[in-house]
């Protein structure tokens, strides 16, 4: 593809034609030139991406998973959001192209098919609508385990999970460590498939997953919280952490809290897709950074 700056090397797909501006994915990355004359208007260097659009952005696979939201504008790269999705068995680059339909965006992945909700929450007249927390990606089984033993979890105890997607962690401190188990999520289809994933491992009897908003939770009586959330979320929260009682544990994959300093930080490398992991423990009384 000739433009005025050259050749762009080619790459998988075709270029995006939204307004007066095509958008090319190339082996350097992502470009912008005007579709009349050729003319480019910019480039971002980027990992050998596949594209796709809608709703004015454009979302941006790169070949090491990596997943980005870009507004799609003549004015400049501006990249939104970003997150590097939960791998299955693949080791490979990603190289298939992202799709977007009915307000979910599906993620293939070799042998792994990943769906995610990206559509507006549309709540009742006089209802507030539930603030978003982040997407759901699921936690590596070996990084569960390691959170639950990084807290110390005990026969007995109560284990509440914000954001709990499929219920993975608490039925694991259910099943594998006898803890009770309590979890909160917004999304109407991982509460279902928590629910019936507490079914399937019959711990019915100590694990509840309810749908909701965690910002409004009252979790006050958990012996440990678990959380994969975002930071911006966690600081919102910390008011609630506070108000544990003293004891209780606060372990957070991936992102420490903000304004809170952990007592241990564990770095680790999943098995499931080798990368690199941090998780975070708080106890109560919580220590401020200074």
């Amino acid at each position: 593809m000739e433009t005025a700056g050259g050749q762009f090397p080619p790459w998988l797909g075709c270029p995006l034609l939204i307004g007066d501006h095509l958008y090319v994915n190339t082996l350097r990355g992502l470009v912008c030139q005007e579709y009349a004359t050729g003319k480019q208007v910019w480039e971002q260097r980027l990992n050998r991406p596949t594209l796709t659009a809608a709703d004015g952005h454009i979302y941006v696979r790169q070949q090491d998973g990596k997943l980005l939201l870009v507004e799609a504008t003549p004015d400049g790269y501006r990249e939104k959001g970003a997150f590097t999705p939960a791998r299955g068995q693949a080791t490979g680059p990603t190289w298939s192209f992202p799709v977007v339909t009915g307000g979910r965006l599906y993620l293939r992945d070799m042998d792994t098919l990943l769906c995610y909700d990206i559509a507006e929450p549309t709540t009742p007249p006089g209802k507030k609508p539930p603030q978003n927390a982040g997407v759901f990606v699921p936690t590596p089984p070996d990084v569960v385990i390691k959170m639950l033993d990084l807290a110390g979890v005990k026969k007995g105890e109560l284990v509440c999970d914000l954001g709990c997607g499929d219920g993975r962690i608490l039925v694991a401190a259910a099943t594998k460590y006898g803890a009770r188990g309590w979890g909160i999520d917004n999304d109407k289809e991982c509460v279902t498939w928590a629910r019936q994933n507490v079914v399937n491992e019959k711990v019915g009897d100590r694990v509840r997953i309810v749908e909701g908003d965690l910002f409004e939770a009252d979790f006050s009586k958990a012996d440990v919280v678990t959380l994969f959330l975002v930071p911006e979320a966690m600081a919102k929260l910390v008011p609630k952490f506070e108000k544990l009682k003293a004891g209780s544990r606060v372990v957070s994959h991936a992102f420490p809290i903000p304004g809170l300093k952990p007592e241990k930080v564990v770095s680790m490398k999943s098995e499931e897709d080798e990368l690199d992991r941090k998780l975070y423990l708080y106890s109560v009384p919580l220590k401020k950074e200074q």
